[in-house]
């Protein structure tokens, strides 16, 4: 019940309670002619001077103890007095049999009063049957009727009544009944209309009148409740006045969520803005009641204000204004101030928003502690435990989450809520790395749910995590041929044309998601990428080595490596500057050699296409060039090649030989845990040395999980040279075989930042052209660093352990690599 109908229902009883008063003095005429104390107690009673009223009669009821009327009459007082158990008590000893119709309704009115319907029931059937022509009694049993649920019982009592055509105000008495047995029964619109009748019959009826501005109300136009009512000065009270200010609010709210959601810009929040200035007064005097500035408390507050700033957490939820959310409601809980429901799941919003999930997700319970229901807040639950990285709960609670959401609301009506819930679960499966089982669940639910937005838009992200950019937004365009007004839905498509080079596409899409609701979440996202992508871009890797002198690297070695890229130009072209530096010992004797280089970049949507021009130590200016092409989402193709090999053995080039090289790889990529490479490889050395190299890869990750994964790499690899006695290392052939296996830990991740600790373990042969074989060995452990989208640190140690030339040599090195964006 509506603040509004709870004070008008304390209203009606202090007019039921005057009526009574002048029933009772009309039936006992006698009683106001009599002594003057009988009198002068009921003028006392009539005038709200409850308490002498009762003192009086006690004494008058002590010194006429046989007396009914005085008897009867101290009931009626105690029923106005509230003391609705008292009068029961009094009435318990009472024989009714002979009671007059105002003290059989004013014992009916207390029953009524605290609930006990049986006992009114009974003393209203009393009285209607004694007195068939007293309207009270047969509104006082239809009213008690509806009380217990039976609506349509209290609909024919009054029907029949008003079928023998009473005029005036007993009909239009009849008629508010009528209306107030609609309310009782949820039939506002069906209450309003009689009302509506009751004052067409008797326009001054201040019942009719106050029901007519309750149910608008109540129907959804406070402000039209609210004109009615200035229109009759006196028929609301401060607080009633109040309590339609606060439904008018409530319902500008209401309309501002769906003004929210079905239009775009600035003009979405008009209704929300007129909300919020309703309750701007409110945040004033609560922010200068907490300072201390005036006299008055938090604690004083009366409910309408309380109300008020309530409703103000959600319009401001709503606006997208989640930091002021945050605060008001941090406000309140400071001053003590007890925050509904329905405002704490605002407020929990409003903390996800401002990336403070575990906060989040403790509103989010305390609401479901009271609406247990709530589906939106137990999604809410749900995205806050994924933010919060407790996935392995996360998955559990929108499984349960889609388990009790039955899938119809009725016989021939969908729940969209349990479409909603099923797509939660195959979310929690992709943040979760369980993509195989997201993948299985999504096409499931796809299949079940073709032209559903949400179910195409869950689908879309679970291929994009399985590394298949070009489904995916494929997906995400079939979800916005559902709903295409989605700002979501255009972000979402902004990653995966960005990862195939569709560079106008994703401007265009990110144009319509900042054009329609540029404070979405996913708009947000798809905004940073686009920014990210429009920086400059620095890459460099290095590696330090110390060696046995077997080695051919030498017994202490290192090398740097690094391109700085220019923001796009004309979207399809980057300029770039490269450098690569390394230094060798080879028995006390050092080499050390570096190349650098001006290039450009052209990338188009699937094709990278880059060119160079280096020069460095070697006094010979060359060319760099590469290929790359992606063929859908599984196959590609890499090309390069080198007039000047930056990929030269540093023995060879302590030799004084140089290198020409041409490459080629082949990649088919199943998904994100399984893929398949091959290539081929040659440099042609100065000396008149070819050497020519083939491989195959294949990876498999195996077990994948919110916190851990296991995957390996299978290698094999062969070559040849075509000169004998080269002064580097040269075999006639060779053959390698290994299988690294590795194990990573997501140690920590908050939102974009992320740490990964990673073991890799590599076994294997290495077979050489007349030195046998031998066992390769080799074990690392790294840690990766995602600090942002703008910087990516990775570093480790290893050692290795492998054959040359038939002699046992082992390998101690450090890597390392930096990505960022500037």
């Amino acid at each position: 019940m509506s603040t509004l109908s709870v004070i008008r229902a304390a209203r009606r009883l202090r007019n039921s309670a005057t009526a009574l008063a002048f029933s009772m003095l009309v039936a006992y005429p006698a009683a106001a002619q009599g002594p003057d104390s009988h009198e002068a107690a009921i003028a006392l009673a009539r005038s709200g001077d409850y308490a002498n009223a009762l003192a009086a009669l006690e004494r008058l009821a002590a010194a006429r103890p046989h007396d009914l009327r005085i008897a009867f009459d101290r009931i009626v007082v105690l029923g106005w007095a509230g003391k609705d158990a008292q009068a029961l008590a009094r009435a318990s000893g009472l024989d009714l049999a002979g009671a007059p119709a105002y003290a059989l309704e004013s014992i009916g009115r207390s029953a009524r009063n605290l609930k006990r319907f049986d006992l009114a029931e009974s003393v209203y059937r009393r009285s209607v049957s004694a007195h068939p022509e007293r309207q009270a009694s047969r509104i006082g049993l239809a009213l008690t009727l509806s009380d217990r649920g039976r609506h349509d019982e209290a609909r024919r009592l009054l029907d029949e009544a008003l079928a023998a055509a009473p005029t005036g105000a007993d009909r239009a008495g009849l008629l508010v009944a009528r209306a107030n047995v609609a309310e009782s029964a949820g039939e506002w619109p069906a209450a309003l209309s009689k009302y509506q009748e009751a004052l067409a019959t008797d326009p001054q009826s201040k019942d009719a009148q106050a029901g007519l501005v309750r149910t608008t109300a109540r129907l959804g136009a406070p402000g039209l409740a609210a004109a009615f009512a200035a229109r009759h000065p006196g028929l609301l009270s401060a607080a009633e006045a109040a309590a339609i200010a606060d439904d008018q609010a409530a319902i500008e709210i209401r309309w501002g969520r769906i003004q929210e959601r079905i239009e775009s810009g600035e003009a979405r929040f008009a209704w929300l803005d007129r909300a919020l200035q309703r309750s701007d007064g409110a945040a004033a005097r609560l922010a200068a009641a907490r300072s201390g500035s005036t006299g008055t408390t938090p604690a004083a507050f009366d409910a309408s204000e309380r109300r008020l700033l309530a409703d103000r957490i959600v319009a401001l939820e709503l606006r997208r204004r989640p930091e002021d959310a945050v605060a008001l409601y941090q406000s309140l809980r400071d001053a003590g101030i007890a925050v509904p429901a329905y405002a704490l799941a605002s407020a929990a919003d409003a903390m996800l928003t401002v990336r403070r999930p575990e906060e989040a997700a403790t509103l989010y319970r305390a609401t479901l502690q009271v609406q247990p229901d709530d589906f939106a807040a137990s999604l809410g639950l749900f995205f806050a435990l994924v933010e919060s990285e407790r996935l392995d709960e996360a998955i559990a609670h929108a499984d349960a989450l889609a388990a009790r959401t039955a899938p119809l609301r009725s016989a021939h009506r969908g729940n969209a809520d349990a479409v909603t819930a099923r797509s939660a679960a195959v979310l929690g499966r992709v943040f979760g790395d369980r993509l195989d089982d997201a993948e299985r669940m999504a096409h499931a639910l796809r299949d079940a749910y073709p032209y559903n937005a949400g179910v195409r838009e869950a689908f879309g992200s679970t291929a994009h995590a399985r590394g298949w950019p070009r489904l995916a937004d494929e997906e995400f365009r079939r979800a916005l041929a559902v709903d295409p007004g989605n700002a979501g839905l255009h972000a979402e498509r902004v990653q995966p044309l960005l990862d195939v080079h569709a560079w106008a596409e994703a401007r265009a899409q990110l144009g319509e998601a900042l054009d329609r609701r540029p404070d979405d979440s996913r708009v947000k996202r798809a905004q940073d990428l686009w920014t990210v992508h429009r920086m400059r871009e620095f890459e460099s890797s290095a590696g330090f080595g110390r060696s046995s002198d077997a080695t051919p690297t030498g017994t202490d070695d290192w090398r740097l490596d690094a391109r700085v890229y220019t923001q796009p130009l004309r979207d399809r072209w980057r300029v770039f500057a490269q450098s690569s530096i390394a230094h060798a010992d080879f028995a006390g004797d050092s080499v050390r050699w570096h190349r650098e280089g001006l290039g450009a970049e052209y990338r188009a949507r699937d094709l990278r296409l880059t060119a160079a021009v280096t020069d460095g130590s070697s006094g010979r200016t060359g060319l760099e060039a590469s290929a790359a092409r992606q063929f859908g989402d599984r196959w590609s193709v890499e090309l390069l090649g080198s007039t000047v090999s930056a990929n030269l053995p540093m023995q060879a080039w302590r030799a004084g030989v140089r290198a020409n090289e041409a490459a080629a790889t082949v990649r088919y990529a199943v998904n994100e845990s399984r893929s398949f490479a091959a290539g081929a490889n040659r440099l042609g050395f100065s000396d008149g040395n070819d050497r020519t190299a083939g491989w195959a890869s294949w990876f498999e990750r195996w077990t994948s999980t919110p916190r851990w994964r296991f995957e390996t790499t299978a290698w094999l690899g062969a070559s040849r040279n075509s000169l004998d006695g080269a002064p580097y290392f040269n075999p006639a052939s060779d053959v390698t075989a290994s299988v690294e296996a590795a194990a990573e830990w997501l140690t920590w991740r908050r939102y974009e930042r992320s740490f990964r600790q990673r073991l890799a373990a590599t076994v294997g042969s290495y077979s050489q052209e007349d030195f046998g074989s031998g066992a390769v060995l080799g074990l690392s452990y790294e840690h990766v660093w995602e600090f942002d989208r703008r910087l990516y640190l990775r570093y480790g140690i290893g050692r290795l352990l492998r054959p040359y030339d038939g002699e046992r040599s082992g390998r101690s090195f450090a890597t390392l690599s930096v990505n960022g964006r500037f």
